[in-house]
């Protein structure tokens, strides 16, 4: 050890360390770590008690175990350890060597519920003089203790008896009962409370690797499920993918690179980083759907987690495809799933007994070469502690927070400290609104402050980090003796230029809006606190960033630059950035404290929460800025976002479990749908399985009207139940088709009147649905099943493999709303999200009802309209109903068309 150091370190004679104020000797700090009541860390709730058959065990590598050989590996640091290191003498990495250099690591993102905790270190000294000094410190929890267990090299538990220059040694070391000057320390309560370890080593002596192995007891929460692709057996066009750095660069000659999901091109890798986890995963399988291309995918692979950097790229775990269950030779087969069970999937080459350790980076990457086509993908974790769930989303807490689940999933933030609040889960979502209870503001005090953050990953191992934030801050009204408080909006922007920051204020009721721009860190105050939601929407490649407040009831709105006005919507408007094109990982609220002492921090409740998963417009060449949020429609099932799509999770029996969509006013409309059980599309065949679509929109003038719902429900073995109602006035026949195992109709049948009872036997269980609102706006639902069924529709008998029903004679101007609701499965999957804005009125408002004739009913239908305030009545399209549109109805009426 070098003592001139400015590390802090004084002389071996008393081998002290000054750690903070306070200089301890080792003998003393060992004795306050190791002794019983020396250290008290508080113990999280976890789960221990499960029996050992139902214990994981997990190995978290680190480094490679490769004698030290160059090139070096790389580490990572908890910023507890991280800001340490920070004021050492250097560092340095996995078999580096050098004098006077620190090595640190941290495990990070690891489960609660461990029981035993076994660490192994391979360690080389460098130097004869100054090695037996090094320290062996584990757990740093700051304050004057500085490391849970400290202990100099020699004294370490089944050490060689010296650390002299030279000396290579492994060690493994049991968590639970390390030996110390006075008594053991057992870190198996920090490792559950802090969910990490660090290990740090000073600083003569090099390490080549370092392994943690944990036992488990897994806890029942519900799955993540993360997807790429979506199970259309190869239909349409391809779908992207996405590869970190390190997978990418696996493939860098043309013309043999990459290619996407549904992609059949030869002498191609498929890829995919799948990115974004929890952290303590104690769970997880992977579920991929091939197809081989030609006659050379009979050597053709799969592999899985790419290792960290530090030498040549390395798999967890490879396979032949052909040895796998199911494959055959894999030259002619047809399109066929493959199931990897993590948990005991074991890796190949290293120490590890399953792959559940490669996931606590947040990374877990996938690579099929080369003549071997994929339909889609499906990872699923599982994670410990339980996650806390509002509407259907995953919440963490931030710096201690409280949560809790309120009247009707309202999420409760309690426990606020400055920078506390909630992390929701926002991966891969473009968008998202957030809701809030009316009057909640008015408890919080003057000084108080929170902030909402769209958090996102710079790459798929990164932490997020913010990338825009709304502030709003509650001060002393100067203006208004009658209002207390009220609310300063403030928009940041990490790394946008300080320049001009458009606003437009607007009022919904009266549709009147203008525009403002803020001078560089400006804002906009309002005359109160009665905030109903938040949204932000992310930069995309072609619109800019918009985050927008919006208030319960009408509001003086004033700007910086002196302007004000009467309304309830501030609009914060953005440029596309450095950020265009990506989309958001978490989205974080946060309480700012407060100024006055002594007053307690106020609860914060989010009454709702939306996430946005496609583009805003998906068929045809449309402006529609409006996102497709989705929310959970009642039941406690979980919402998994994922580009493009959307997976609802945890389904129970109830039958009331599922999601909506909202989709403003939308012209046409479609989604695919497919089920899985147990990670497995077919599992679900003997389920007693239901799946209940239903539209909502505007018909005949009037909002809020269902369009129709189908519902399909199995009975006994494989006999199915499917019923439409096309309930819009003046629905007409409905056309039924049945459909081969392509999807494409075989036979036709007219059933009259707006309901279609048809029985389906046969085959091998539903394989999923689709809803679709055509260019006509005519409801379209379809099923398909996974073997040939018997259609029973009226009299008439088809045998086909799906079936698809068509409303002919709807009523519909837009739809507003779908949702699904489904049971006898474990997830659900909703892909293929497409659609197409509606025109913000009927193409000719004298025939109001559409129905082809101008009329009474015509002036019946929109006044109908025009009381309900619906978007429909806004004939004059200025944004607003009133008068106005009174006027231009009859004007148009009268003339007896436009």
């Amino acid at each position: 050890m070098r003592f001139e150091n400015t590390r802090r370190f004084v002389s071996s004679a008393s081998s002290a360390r000054s750690l903070g104020r306070t200089t301890l000797t080792v003998a003393a700090l060992s004795a306050l770590a190791g002794a019983p009541g020396g250290l008290a860390l508080a113990r999280g709730p976890i789960n221990d008690n499960c029996l050992s058959a139902s214990q994981n065990t997990i190995v978290y590598e680190a480094g490679r175990p490769d004698a030290y050989a160059a090139p070096f590996d790389s580490v990572t640091y908890g910023p507890e350890l991280a800001a340490f290191l920070a004021n050492g003498p250097g560092t340095k990495l996995f078999d580096q060597p050098g004098d006077y250099k620190d090595f640190g690591y941290t495990f990070k993102n690891l489960p609660q519920g461990i029981t035993s905790a076994v660490l192994e270190v391979r360690c080389r000294a460098d130097q004869i003089v100054s090695s037996p000094d090094d320290f062996f410190g584990l757990q740093r929890i700051g304050g004057t203790l500085g490391f849970q267990y400290l202990r100099q090299f020699p004294g370490l538990p089944g050490s060689p008896g010296q650390w002299l220059g030279g000396t290579d040694f492994t060690f493994t070391l049991d968590l639970s009962n390390l030996p110390g000057y006075y008594g053991a320390t057992n870190l198996l309560p920090s490792l559950n409370t802090l969910r990490r370890l660090d290990l740090w080593i000073s600083d003569n002596t090099t390490v080549d690797y370092a392994r943690l192995r944990i036992t488990v007891c897994p806890c029942s929460s519900p799955y993540r499920i993360y997807t790429v692709g979506s199970a259309d057996n190869f239909a349409g066009g391809t779908e992207p993918t996405y590869r970190q750095p390190a997978l990418s660069a696996l493939r860098t000659t043309p013309p043999w690179l990459w290619k996407d999901c549904d992609d059949q091109t030869t002498d191609r890798g498929w890829g995919h980083t799948f990115a974004g986890f929890p952290g303590g995963i104690t769970s997880a399988d992977l579920l991929v759907r091939m197809l081989p291309s030609n006659a050379g995918s009979g050597n053709d692979s799969i592999s899985v987690d790419l290792l960290g950097a530090g030498g040549p790229p390395t798999f967890g775990r490879g396979f032949n495809i052909n040895t796998l269950a199911g494959a055959g030779s894999w030259t002619n087969q047809a399109p066929t799933d493959f199931l990897f069970n993590l948990n005991t999937t074991l890796p190949t080459g290293y120490a590890g007994t399953n792959l559940l350790g490669g996931l606590a980076d947040g990374m877990f990457d996938v690579y099929v070469q080369d003549d071997t086509a994929v339909d889609y993908a499906r990872l699923r974790v599982r994670a410990c502690p339980n996650p806390v769930m509002n509407d259907g989303v995953i919440a963490e807490s931030i710096f201690g927070a409280e949560l809790a689940t309120g009247l009707n999933g309202s999420l409760i933030v309690s426990n606020l400290s400055p920078g506390g609040g909630v992390r929701l889960d926002a991966h891969a979502t473009t968008a998202q609104k957030l809701s809030f209870d009316p009057g909640q503001f008015a408890a919080f005090h003057a000084g108080d402050s929170f902030t909402a953050s769209l958090l996102r990953k710079a790459d798929a191992g990164a932490e997020p980090v913010a990338s825009e934030a709304l502030h709003f801050e509650i001060r002393e009204s100067p203006t208004s003796p009658d209002v207390r408080n009220y609310f300063r909006h403030t928009l940041s922007r990490g790394g946008a230029s300080e320049g001009c920051q458009p606003v437009t204020l607007s009022n919904s009721a009266t549709g009147e809006q203008i525009t403002t721009c803020l001078p560089p860190g400006g804002g906009v105050e309002t005359s109160g606190t009665d905030l109903a939601s938040v949204e932000i929407v992310a930069a995309t490649s072609s619109r800019g960033s918009r985050h927008t407040v919006r208030y319960l009831s009408g509001q003086t709105l004033r700007c910086d630059d002196g302007t004000e006005f009467a309304g309830d919507t501030i609009e914060f408007l953005g440029a596309t950035s450095q950020d265009a094109g990506t989309q958001g990982a978490k989205i974080a609220v946060t309480w700012g404290g407060n100024g006055h002492q002594g007053l307690a921090a106020p609860n914060l409740t989010i009454s709702g929460i939306e996430m946005a998963v496609a583009g805003p417009c998906q068929i045809g060449d449309c402006d529609d800025t409006r996102p497709l949020y989705f929310r959970r429609s009642g039941g406690d099932c979980t919402l998994n976002t994922n580009p493009g799509s959307v997976t609802i999770g945890n389904i129970g029996s109830s039958g009331q479990d599922g999601a909506s969509v909202d989709l403003g006013r939308a012209a046409s409309f479609a989604m695919n749908l497919e089920s899985f059980c147990g990670g497995q599309s077919t599992a679900c065949e003997s389920r007693g399985q239901s799946l209940t679509l239903t539209a909502i929109g505007e018909a005949n003038g009037l909002s809020g009207q269902v369009l129709g719902e189908t519902r399909v429900t199995s009975r006994i073995g494989h006999f199915f139940d499917i019923f439409t109602d096309s309930r819009s006035p003046g629905s007409g026949p409905m056309q039924v088709e049945v459909l081969n195992q392509f999807g494409e109709p075989i036979s036709s049948v007219i059933v009259p009147g707006g309901t279609a009872d048809i029985t389906a036997e046969g085959g091998s269980g539903m394989a999923g649905g689709k809803i679709t609102f055509n260019e006509f706006l005519n409801l379209y639902t379809g099923f398909m099943f996974r073997g040939e069924m018997t259609f029973t529709i009226g009299a008439v008998a088809v045998t086909g493999w799906g079936v698809a029903i068509a409303d002919l004679g709807s009523s519909a101007t837009a739809i507003n709303t779908v949702t699904v609701h489904a049971s006898g499965m474990d997830e659900l999957d909703i892909s293929n999200i497409q659609k197409q804005a509606a025109a913000t009125a009927p193409p000719c408002s004298a025939d109001f009802n559409q129905d082809g004739g101008i009329d009474g009913a015509d002036v019946d239908a929109f006044f109908a309209s025009w009381d309900a305030g619906a978007a429909a009545a806004d004939v004059n399209q200025d944004g607003g109903v009133d008068g106005a549109d009174v006027e231009v109805f009859f004007a148009q009426w009268s003339n007896g068309g436009c």
